[in-house]
């Protein structure tokens, strides 16, 4: 009756032991499962950032280029200004002499004229 009892007390605590091992595998199964849930939207929200991300790059690329062209314009725009206000000043500078030189020959008749 010994035995039976001894070997009725391992079975018991055996049993025992099977049955939290199932629940401990089964609660483990549970918080896997949750930790699947929490990785995919974590995938999901890096997916999102990283969207983001490529979409504000392209924007500031966007924006560079677009901010160079208008430097790039705005340069040509000043050296057409300039160029025009050269030549201003080298017909002024020309209209001038040739104001000059007529004064003088108109003299220089004149006098070869009278004299």
């Amino acid at each position: 009756a010994r035995l039976i009892a001894k070997d009725d007390a391992i079975l018991a605590g055996q049993a025992m032991m099977a049955w939290v091992m199932a629940a401990s595998a089964e609660k483990s199964e549970r918080m896997l499962e949750k930790a699947r849930v929490q990785l995919s939207g974590l995938e999901r929200q890096l997916e999102h950032v990283s969207d983001t991300a490529r979409q504000q790059s392209a924007a500031i690329q966007k924006a560079q280029a677009e901010q160079k062209a208008t430097v790039g314009k705005m340069l040509v725009q000043d050296s057409i200004v300039l160029l025009g206000l050269s030549f201003r000043f080298w017909l002024r500078e020309a209209e001038k002499r040739r104001s000059k030189a007529t004064h003088k020959a108109q003299n220089a008749f004149l006098t070869n004229k009278f004299a």
